[in-house]
């Protein structure tokens, strides 16, 4: 379970995304509650960070159902790529 999480190749399954959306929004919501306002350009820098986490994970789910990384960018697809199960056997990323 996260190999190589930084990195846009390969697939994961619905759990692994799962986790990676709950510790993402978590997260978020941690650190926009924990830092004042003051350090705004540290938190936007590490919810950058975070996010990219988020998008390559999310690419690899989309890897997993055999869709491009791109499909993610449609609004409330990551309820689909929650619930829909992985294609079986070798696709096209893996």
């Amino acid at each position: 379970m996260f190999n190589n999480p930084l990195s846009f190749k390969g697939r994961i399954g619905r759990i692994e995304y799962l986790i990676t959306f709950m510790v993402f929004w978590a997260y978020a919501i941690g650190l926009t509650l924990a830092v004042n306002q003051e350090n705004s350009n540290v938190l936007s820098f590490v919810k950058l960070v975070v996010s990219y986490f988020l998008i390559t994970q999310g690419a690899k789910r989309c890897h997993d159902i055999g869709k491009s990384g791109w499909f993610q960018l449609i609004p409330f697809f990551f309820i689909y790529m929650l619930i829909k199960k992985g294609e079986e056997g070798r696709n096209k990323w893996g």
